[in-house]
């Protein structure tokens, strides 16, 4: 862990007794650098696919809460995240039956 930025969020995580940090910036968190702490880092993308492969039902759930908070419908949602997070809009649009291609999701 070169950048000092990162120390945040790895004292928050022992600090916690997390298990898991989850952050786009892999790189300054390697498996090397968190195993002194038994932490491991993961992609916001894999996290997700995860939570949705343990509890699709929670995740789905959630995902229509987000999307009500936005006044737009669960799959138009879904189609939106999957702009920056593909590898987890598609299996979950896949799981329920949506096309992610479609503006309405449908």
């Amino acid at each position: 862990m070169n950048d000092p930025k990162d120390r945040n969020l790895l004292a928050t995580a022992i600090r916690a007794g997390a298990a898991t940090v989850v952050t786009f910036n892999l790189r300054d968190y390697s498996p090397e650098s968190l195993r002194p702490w038994d932490i491991h880092a993961v992609h916001p993308a894999d996290y997700r696919i995860t939570l949705h492969t343990i509890r699709p039902d929670i995740v789905v759930a959630k995902l229509s809460d987000m999307a009500r908070d936005r006044k737009m419908s669960t799959a138009a949602f879904l189609s939106k995240l999957a702009r920056s997070i593909p590898d987890f809009a598609s299996p979950v649009a896949q799981a329920v039956g949506w096309s992610l291609d479609e503006p309405n999701g449908h």
